[in-house]
């Protein structure tokens, strides 16, 4: 039953405030809400935000006097041009204006605002930030071009003691706030302005024991209580509590990323916000504060005693006309690599993988290349590698490229049915390089590659049920020979246990959903299902927003320093795969994969080069700062993730920036190979070309292929 507007509140009205905010659905108004709430005075019923349009004939327009007292709303006229006052769609309203409505249904804006207008109980507090109405087919599509750019903002980062409010050493309790000259002006500038603050603060006091986390937050409570009679307001709050000299031993690290001069609070902010880089700025008294912000890529401005509303305020005049990002720009850097990608793969890495990269006397898939292109064909083959490759090449073909892509994964699918699989369950670890089995050892790494592999070949080649049956019967064997009481499965005879890998179960979890993808059986989306949730309720660790690598029998984390590993890339490929299931299940699991990928990106990769680094501690502090090409791939595929479900150009940067990554490990003398392994420092590491590598860089490059053609 359509109840108007109005009517819509005597429905709510008993879980109505005695003031509360009202939204138009289908309108968005770029306002500071803390301003429209703070402009309500003592006898008015509302405030309404309203915004001056150009093209005024859509809409009724609003009359005010010099005090903002509005006096009159007048239908819309079809032939008017001049510019006008209008509603914004956004009400600061008193639970009393229930007493105006006469029925239901009933509109405010027809039936009631008018009334009060005569009233004079009615005040208006014009915005200039961006206005969207979508009411036609034209502003819709409108939307749809201009919102990427609409719903990123600059950002100003404040330091807090010395900036915002009185240094007194170690401040906490909130009878002590004072705030500095010009701070709570400087942030309401801001909020008007359509800038987020983020306030970003080194707390050693933590680390030292002065006070707790919970008296931090009470100060911070204070500092928001205290400015919203201001009609201001901070974003949020960011801080670091770990210092060199802590006496808590959790907080004990030297130069920890977020600790400024390091740029990880700001990172973050800028991950977890939509914040437009490029017109942001980060404001504090200490040297400190201005490395943090060029570390972190914006500027900083080092201010004094007095002086921060000036510098606030001339930035925001800096930055007023500076052009926002667009959704055609954003997709430009997508698209432009995409191709990039498409050639490298069809022009090189595939003819060369399958030709010189395969033994027509084995029929197997070579293991590792020289840079000089010449294959070492004395290895064996280990069978996750001919799985690995099976997989390429059912890629290749869903890809469109007109090579032998079809001969290429019958003859891996082969491999896999006739060798890879053992006749008593189970697969085997190991081949001869004439391709007789030579370690029949199970690993669940192993397991998992060759069900993935066997689930795409069968999609690609069409009517192959041996495949398909052969991976269901491969996950069958495994429920029964290897569950584990605690949750997920035994790992078996290749790597010692324990320590317990979540790596193996991540790449099980791949399968089980190439295997629904393939065949649509709901058996393989549950399976896949108990893995994320093995991972959400055991492998997760949420109070740090880590994956650890390794645990103990019963997912307890592995005793010492291994039980604190976390390998970023595996944080980048637990995020696709999680978004991946939210797709296929409806779970909601993409802001754990959101978590994930904002933890990686911060202290993972290096701001300075792009480079994913391949080993950090729970806690975010470095361990090898030595680097691969895999999770370089797999930064690329999270970003795209994000960037498909969010639009988020932020993360389309991030993923141009993986792909750069992966590209530069690419070149090589001989094309369609790689540099495996880089230095600290960078420099790349001659050695032989592993074909593992090809699974990480043909899906990475697929999926970027994929998005740009959809973008």
């Amino acid at each position: 039953v359509e109840a108007g507007t109005a009517g819509a509140l005597l429905v709510a009205a008993d879980r109505l405030d005695d003031q509360f905010l009202m939204l138009n659905g289908d309108v968005l108004f770029d306002i500071n809400y803390g301003s429209v709430a703070a402009s309500l005075r003592l006898n008015d019923i509302g405030v309404l935000a309203l915004r001056r349009v150009d093209d005024p004939r859509r809409y009724g327009r609003v009359s005010t006097d010099e005090n903002g007292r509005i006096l009159a709303f007048t239908e819309k006229v079809p032939s008017a041009r001049e510019p006008a006052l209008v509603s914004g769609g956004v009400y600061y309203l008193r639970r009393a204006i229930l007493s105006w409505i006469p029925h239901a249904p009933c509109s405010l804006e027809v039936d009631v605002f008018p009334r009060l207008a005569q009233e004079r109980r009615l005040r208006g507090l014009e915005g200039v930030g961006y206005f969207l109405d979508i009411g036609t087919p034209e502003s819709l599509e409108q939307g749809r071009m201009e919102l990427i750019g609409a719903v990123q903002r600059p950002a100003m980062f404040f330091d807090r003691d010395g900036t915002l409010t009185v240094d007194d050493g170690y401040t906490y309790r909130p009878e002590d706030l004072e705030w500095l000259p010009g701070a709570i002006d400087s942030i309401r500038a801001c909020n008007e302005a359509g800038w987020l603050v983020i306030v970003a603060t080194n707390q050693s006091g933590l680390a030292r024991g002065l006070y707790s986390e919970a008296d931090m937050r009470r100060f911070h409570d204070a500092m928001q209580t205290a400015l919203q009679p201001h009609g201001a307001h901070i974003d949020a709050f960011y801080f670091c509590p770990f210092h060199e000299d802590a006496r808590i031993e959790a907080w004990r690290v030297a130069n920890h990323p977020d600790r400024k001069p390091n740029p990880g609070m700001l990172r973050r902010a800028m991950l977890e916000w939509p914040i437009d880089r490029a017109r942001s700025m980060m404001l504090g008294d200490a040297r400190s504060d201005i490395a943090a912000a060029e570390a972190a890529g914006i500027r900083g401005v080092q201010i004094h005693p007095g002086s921060l509303y000036a510098a606030v305020t001339e930035a925001i005049g800096q930055f007023r006309h500076a052009t926002r990002p667009a959704l055609r720009a954003t997709t430009h850097i997508l698209k432009e690599r995409a191709e990039r990608a498409r050639e490298w793969l069809f022009d090189a890495a595939l003819p060369f993988w399958v030709s010189t990269g395969f033994d027509e006397g084995s029929g197997l898939f070579h293991e590792r290349v020289s840079q000089a292109g010449e294959p070492l064909a004395h290895l064996p083959r280990r069978i996750r590698v001919q799985a690995r490759q099976t997989f390429v090449f059912a890629a290749a073909g869903d890809l469109g490229w007109d090579g032998p892509w079809r001969e290429a994964t019958r003859a891996g699918a082969h491999v896999l049915l006739t060798k890879g699989l053992r006749a008593d369950g189970g697969t085997r670890f190991q081949l001869s390089a004439s391709g007789k089995p030579v370690d029949d050892r199970r690993d669940l790494y192993d397991l998992s590659f060759v069900t993935f592999a066997l689930a795409h070949a069968a999609r690609v080649l069409g009517d192959r049920p041996d495949l398909v049956g052969a991976a269901a019967a491969t996950l069958d064997w495994l429920d029964r020979a290897w569950a584990h009481p605690a949750g997920g499965f035994l790992e078996g005879d290749v790597a010692p246990s324990p320590p317990r890998r979540q790596n193996p179960h991540m790449h099980l979890f791949e399968a089980c959903l190439a295997l629904f993808e393939t065949t649509g059986d709901h058996a393989h989306l549950l399976r896949a299902q108990r893995l994320a949730e093995l991972f959400l309720e055991k492998l997760f660790n949420a109070e740090y927003g880590a994956l650890p690598e390794y645990f103990d029998h019963q997912w307890g984390p592995a005793a010492g320093d291994e039980g604190r590993i976390v390998e970023p890339g595996h944080h980048f490929e637990w995020s696709w795969l999680l978004h991946r299931f939210a797709k296929a299940s409806g779970a909601s699991t993409r802001a754990i994969a959101e978590r994930l990928r904002v933890f990686a990106e911060v202290y993972g990769v290096d701001p300075a080069t792009g480079i994913t680094i391949d080993e950090v501690y729970t806690n975010g502090a470095p361990r090898a700062l030595t680097s691969r090409l895999w999770p370089q791939t797999e930064r690329l595929k999270a970003n795209l993730a994000r960037f498909v479900h969010a639009r988020d150009p932020n993360a389309a940067e991030a993923a141009a920036q993986a792909f750069n990554v992966v590209f530069a490990h690419l070149d090589t003398k001989v094309r369609g190979l790689w540099h495996e392994r880089r230095r600290a420092d960078g420099s790349p590491i001659e050695d032989d070309a592993p074909a593992s590598s090809l699974y990480h860089v043909t899906l990475a490059f697929a999926e970027l292929i994929r998005v740009a053609e959809h973008a």
